[in-house]
């Protein structure tokens, strides 16, 4: 199902409703809200899995990038700011590596940091590229063994060797996290 079709199948069902009960409009008009908030958010992350590389495609990184950190201010109310440095212009595979990347990070973030800010730093030189994303949340050891079962971590690692580059990971109990990818 698309979102495009979910939301129009809520908002038939609704406005139907609405006319089968006028005296209730204003409790269907909440209802109608937080609805349609839930249709957007259950197939919000297919929406961008699905977009993601078709905005890269089209638009290249930075715009992914700004996609992407918008969805995530929507969906999670957390503050996440860009910043982009450099006009070098990249392989599309590389840029769309490197959205990944942010991707997961991101994801991660959503899932485990509790983070109420995500900085995003994407700089493009001629002889290097970076990636820093860095957030405010709970941190975590890296230490742990924990720390190192999770899929997500490994996933990035092995997208950033193959792309022949190195990442680093700064983070301590309560201190936030810090990953950085350099190509």
């Amino acid at each position: 199902m698309t979102l495009r079709s979910a939301a129009r199948s809520v908002f038939v069902a609704l406005t139907l409703l609405a006319a089968a009960a006028p005296a209730r409009a204003d409790e269907i008009k909440v209802f109608s809200s937080v609805a349609m908030r839930t249709v957007v958010e259950a197939l919000a992350p297919r929406f961008e899995r699905d977009t993601g590389h078709r905005v890269v495609t089209t638009f290249g990184l930075a715009a992914a990038l700004k996609n992407r950190i918008e969805a995530v201010e929507l969906r999670a109310g957390i503050e996440v700011e860009l910043l982009v440095e450099g006009s070098r212009v990249l392989p599309l595979d590389v840029e769309t590596d490197l959205f990944r990347i942010a991707q997961e990070a991101l994801t991660n973030i959503l899932k485990h940091a509790q983070a109420s800010r995500v900085k995003v730093q994407l700089f493009l030189a001629d002889d290097l590229v970076r990636l820093i994303i860095q957030d405010n949340g709970i941190g975590f050891d890296l230490q742990e063994p924990e720390a190192s079962k999770g899929f997500g971590l490994h996933s990035l690692r092995e997208r950033v060797q193959r792309m022949g580059g190195s990442m680093r990971i700064e983070t301590a109990p309560g201190q936030g996290t810090k990953l950085v990818v350099e190509l």
